[in-house]
């Protein structure tokens, strides 16, 4: 049993193949990037786990200069900024040490 393929066929035969390479290589990157994503968030979080303090002080007072650069960019006095700042930092980081199934979003949530 001998195949004969014409070129169309051929040609048809060649983009089915180039579309399952890409298609699979695109779900190999996509898995590689989202590891990488998770690597580098674990990272970060124990970055800003090291150096809570640090970034606390550095937020915590209008004169520090993320609040004087906020208030120069946006209006927003530099007394709000700092309390929100400080507020975010220490709930987020609060937050990301709670494991998933205590995290409650609101108090009425059960």
């Amino acid at each position: 049993m001998e195949l004969n393929f014409t070129l169309d066929q051929w040609a048809e035969l060649g983009v089915a193949a180039g579309m399952l390479i890409t298609g699979l290589a695109t779900l190999v990157i996509s898995l590689w990037l989202g590891n990488k994503a998770i690597y580098q968030t674990k990272q970060l979080f124990m970055l800003l786990r090291r150096h809570e303090k640090e970034i606390i002080r550095h937020v915590d007072e209008p004169t520090d200069l993320l609040p004087r650069l906020v208030e120069r960019y946006t209006g927003l006095s530099p007394e709000v900024t700092s309390v929100f700042l400080t507020a975010l930092v220490k709930t987020l980081l609060h937050r990301l040490d709670v494991p998933p199934q205590e995290v409650r979003l609101d108090e009425t949530a059960k």
